[in-house]
């Protein structure tokens, strides 16, 4: 039984490998996904990155996007609802409806000629 060759190694230029972890970190991507579409060992990726100067180092895109910033708001009590009228009901059956900022002195008059 015969063992399947080890493929051979290639050696791609310096401007290649530039450019694929260039093209890496702007994907969002994960290494391995990354890898896997452009025919690369994920090992060799992770290697050319930490190759990378420093300077030139950055952190790999998250794989999920990142969340909206925060942004300011203002919070603002909500309009008080107007006071609801209310209702008399008399001994007699009748009812009055009387609205928020009644006249007391109107009222009671009122009260006076109906109950009669």
């Amino acid at each position: 039984m015969r063992l399947p060759q080890r493929q051979r190694r290639r050696h791609r230029p310096q401007a290649e490998i530039v450019r694929l972890v260039d093209a890496y970190q702007e994907s969002g991507l994960t290494q391995r996904a990354f890898a896997q579409r452009h025919g690369l060992a994920p090992a060799t990726l992770s290697h050319w990155l930490q190759r990378r100067p420093p300077a030139k180092r950055s952190a790999p895109p998250p794989a999920r996007p990142a969340f909206p910033a925060l942004v300011p708001v203002t919070v603002v009590d909500p309009p008080l609802a107007p006071p609801a009228p209310f209702e008399v009901v008399l001994p007699n059956g009748r009812a009055i409806r009387v609205a928020p900022g009644f006249d007391a002195a109107a009222l009671r008059q009122l009260l006076g000629v109906v109950e009669d």
